[in-house]
């Protein structure tokens, strides 16, 4: 699979997840409402348990979401400031290693994904959150976007999206670890996390198994290197070295891309093959021209 359009289905995915609990509640509320309004019509003492029962339900409803020993202590490290590296694999294509780091100083975040393949042009990006605005950026495009969210962390998306625990993934042999899973099931798509800890539960991998439309799992291999309460101040002027690709002119943006298609060979066959003709470059967005600079020749 095209590593572009993995990330894509990743944050997509992700991104229906939380709509998904977001209706959700809208669906609890409204049966709630429902329930509410005919117990209006009942006798006293039904109108009694059924406040009874509202209250029993309303007391449900504000009972803090426990995660497991492991993740809560993950969220702990990450509501301060730190330093994140890992190291990740896909099933699909285990030859290339994206290294990854994420920091945060208390007041900005940022995160550089590195990747290293035998084939294709290795992705090089980021994303920095800083003075409240989000930038996505591309080393190898040599520009960026700002207003592209970007996914969180794993304990943070877990507990924030109250996954349930589950087993169906653990291994027999889970090689000494303790594992905790958890698990978001879709009308689509399957999403399944299985995190290792040490004896200390201190993290020490885990791996995130996708299943879209009944197609065979996709899964994402992440080795923790190291986690650790402390980070250096995040610097942004590094952005001025780079191109502003929303503040382009149709005009600059032709020229722009013209000139990055021919710094890394891309043709116009490989523009074909991807549905782009030169005069689309004008208005091309910044993610369909990653998709172009990636996808394998």
């Amino acid at each position: 699979m095209n590593r572009f359009k993995t990330a894509a289905v990743m944050l997509a995915a992700l991104c229906a997840l939380a709509t998904g609990c977001a209706d959700k509640d809208k669906t609890d509320n409204s049966s709630k409402a429902a329930a509410e309004s005919k117990a209006e019509t009942v006798s006293k003492a039904d109108e009694s348990k059924a406040d009874e029962s509202a209250a029993d339900e309303s007391r449900a409803e504000e009972e803090e979401y426990a995660p497991g020993e492991g993740i809560a202590k993950m969220a702990e490290i990450f509501s301060q400031p730190y330093t994140y590296s890992v190291s990740v694999t896909f099933s699909d294509d285990p030859d290339s290693l994206i290294k990854i780091t994420a920091a945060y100083d208390g007041e900005s975040y940022m995160v550089t994904n590195k990747e290293t393949n035998d084939t294709g042009l290795p992705a090089d990006t980021a994303y920095i959150y800083t003075d409240s605005v989000g930038y996505t950026i591309d080393y190898n495009i040599g520009a960026y976007v700002t207003g592209i969210a970007d996914a969180g962390n794993i304990a943070d998306i877990i507990i924030e999206n109250k996954l349930e625990q589950t087993s169906t993934r653990i291994p027999a042999d889970t090689e000494g670890y303790i594992v905790e899973e958890y698990t978001y099931t879709a009308a689509a798509y399957i999403t399944v996390y299985d995190i290792y800890f040490d004896e200390d539960y201190d993290p020490v991998k885990y791996t995130v198994s996708y299943s879209v439309e009944g197609e065979d799992d996709l899964v994402q291999n992440v080795q923790i290197d190291s986690l650790k309460n402390e980070a250096e101040k995040i610097d942004s002027s590094f952005l001025d070295d780079l191109t502003d690709f929303n503040a382009l002119t149709e005009d600059e943006r032709l020229a722009f891309c013209q000139q990055l298609c021919n710094e890394l060979g891309i043709t116009t066959d490989d523009m074909g093959l991807q549905g782009i003709t030169p005069d689309d470059f004008k208005r091309i967005s910044f993610l369909d021209l990653m998709e172009l600079i990636y996808t394998p020749k």
